[in-house]
């Protein structure tokens, strides 16, 4: 299973984990689809900062990118 680090950008995410965009877009985060929000806010918001600014749960976030073969770290 792959390791994504929240605490990381959600552009740097995404280059380094492709699949991660789907979870993201799951858990409601659908905006980042967009490559203009990818490449401008997603180079400065972190996944665990955008996961917080909508109120998702850590838990449901976990379990999302568990069921996309990748575990969160550094999200609580």
């Amino acid at each position: 299973m792959q390791r994504v680090d929240a605490t990381h950008t959600v552009h740097a995410i995404v280059s380094a984990h492709p699949k991660a965009l789907a979870a993201m877009v799951e858990l409601g985060l659908d905006h980042i689809k967009k490559a203009a929000v990818l490449n401008t806010v997603g180079r400065v918001m972190t996944l665990k900062k955008g996961l917080a600014s909508r109120d998702i749960d850590p838990e449901i976030a976990q379990a999302v990118f568990n069921k996309h073969g990748m575990t969160l770290e550094g999200i609580t």
